[in-house]
C-alpha cells in the first residue's frame, strides 16, 4: 500500500498515501536512532527520570483540547479567551496581571482575527 504511486494531470509521479509514506519513514528514523521506546530500555532508566509523555507541547495542546469539547458549548471569542487564560494560568512566569492587561488583545481584535 506505501509504494502505490498516482500519476497526476501534469505527468509527475507521487505517493497515492502521502502522509502514510512520511509518517513510516519518520518512525523508521526515529527507531533507527533509538528514540522510541526508550521506557521499555532499562539502562535509560536507570540513569534518568523518564517523563510519562515523550512531548510536552503535545501534552499541553491534548489539556487544551479537553478543556474546549468540555465547554464545546461557548461562544467562539468566550472559548478563546479560556485557552488565552488557560495558558496564562500554566505559563513558568506569569506576567502581572497589570502588565497583562495592556498586551491582552481586546474583544474585538480577537473578533477581527476569527471571523
Amino acid at each position: 500500500m506505501l509504494a502505490e504511486k498516482t500519476v497526476l494531470t501534469n505527468g509527475c509521479i507521487v505517493n497515492t498515501h502521502e502522509r502514510l509514506v512520511r509518517a513510516c519513514n519518520m518512525l523508521n528514523t526515529r527507531l533507527r536512532a533509538g528514540d522510541l521506546f526508550t521506557y521499555l530500555n532499562s539502562e535509560v532508566t536507570k540513569q534518568a527520570i523518564v517523563p510519562a509523555f515523550n512531548n510536552q507541547i503535545e501534552s499541553c495542546n491534548a489539556r487544551l483540547r479537553v478543556m474546549l469539547r468540555t465547554h464545546r458549548d461557548w461562544l467562539l471569542l468566550h472559548r478563546i479567551k479560556a485557552c488565552m487564560w488557560w495558558c496564562y494560568v500554566h505559563a513558568q512566569n506569569p506576567l502581572l496581571v497589570s502588565e497583562l492587561i495592556h498586551i491582552m488583545p481586546a474583544d474585538q481584535h480577537i473578533k477581527n482575527i476569527y471571523t
